[in-house]
């Protein structure tokens, strides 16, 4: 179960980079501080 979390909160962190990196091509994405506060939020 942690492993599974771990690889969950993972996935976020890259695909938040990533679309930080191509925020004007897909403006409609979470970049990477939103992830972040997202994740604040649900206790991370």
């Amino acid at each position: 179960m942690k492993k599974l979390i771990f690889t969950f909160i993972a996935s976020l962190l890259f695909l938040g980079h990533a679309t930080a990196q191509e925020n004007r091509l897909f403006p409609t994405q979470p970049n990477t501080s939103e992830i972040y506060h997202n994740l604040e939020k649900l206790g991370f």
